[in-house]
């Protein structure tokens, strides 16, 4: 039998997410969309950083945008996560510092620089998975007097997945047999466990993909057996949850 197989690692996603600065905003280097969902949310893709306003201005700072970026966690290594604030800052301010939460519980905050609007923060796995909020913001004056600015966004820290999709066919038969494989991290174990989300093979047709068989994972595994007497487009797709993203494989012409 002849066996073809792929895998992808969800980045988060889905390999994990270079970031990248572009034109003064904060981007993650799968703005693209290349999983199912689950995949990093839009609101933290793309925002501006940096001021609008001179330094040296009447008015006081005032934050009008603020992101930090979504990303996949693989192990219990401590990650940095950048944050991207946009507005306007006057001269007479000393510190802009962010809370970073979950759960309505601060986890750590983020200071930003005064000079570009950007600033980062450290995540711990301790810290858990899920949604998170940047923001809000207090801004102290070099008088010692401060105040909050309320503006607030929020990101993602989910598992990172790992999906192997493996495809075999016998010489001269019609019969084809497509295996799934899935693993997600746990951080409790800190190691890779076997995951069963909703799995979809699905075939190319046209210029998109249907779905041929929904496929029931025990123990992070299925195997679906079928006949086709043409060669066809194949790829594995993965459904998302709150805590571990959702991914797609490559794809695999047999």
């Amino acid at each position: 039998m002849r066996v073809r197989s792929i895998t992808k690692a969800a980045a988060v996603s889905t390999t994990a997410a270079a970031l990248v600065f572009s034109g003064g905003s904060i981007a993650s280097a799968d703005d693209a969309p290349s999983q199912s969902s689950g995949s990093a949310p839009a609101s933290s893709s793309r925002v501006e950083a940096g001021w609008s306003a001179k330094r040296m201005t009447t008015k006081a700072t005032s934050i009008t945008s603020i992101a930090a970026q979504s990303i996949a966690i693989g192990s219990r290594k401590n990650r940095t996560i950048a944050v991207a604030a946009g507005g306007s800052v006057d001269g007479n301010t000393k510190s802009i510092v962010a809370n970073i939460s979950r759960g309505g519980k601060v986890k750590t905050r983020a200071t930003i620089s005064m000079a570009t609007g950007r600033g980062s923060f450290t995540y711990q796995v301790g810290f858990g998975r899920g949604t998170y909020t940047v923001g809000p913001t207090r801004i102290t004056r070099t008088d010692g007097s401060s105040y909050v600015d309320g503006t607030r966004s929020t990101f993602t820290v989910k598992s990172n997945t790992k999906t192997t999709l493996r495809m075999g066919k016998r010489a001269g038969s019609t019969t084809r047999v497509a295996k799934a494989y899935v693993k997600a991290y746990s951080p409790s174990k800190n190691r890779y466990v076997s995951y069963n989300p909703i799995a979809k093979l699905k075939v190319k047709s046209g210029s998109s993909y249907k779905t041929k068989k929904t496929l029931k994972l025990r123990r992070g595994y299925d195997r679906y057996t079928f006949r086709t007497s043409k060669r066809h487009t194949y790829r594995l797709y993965t459904r998302g949850s709150s805590l571990v993203y959702g991914t797609r494989t490559g794809y695999i012409k047999i």
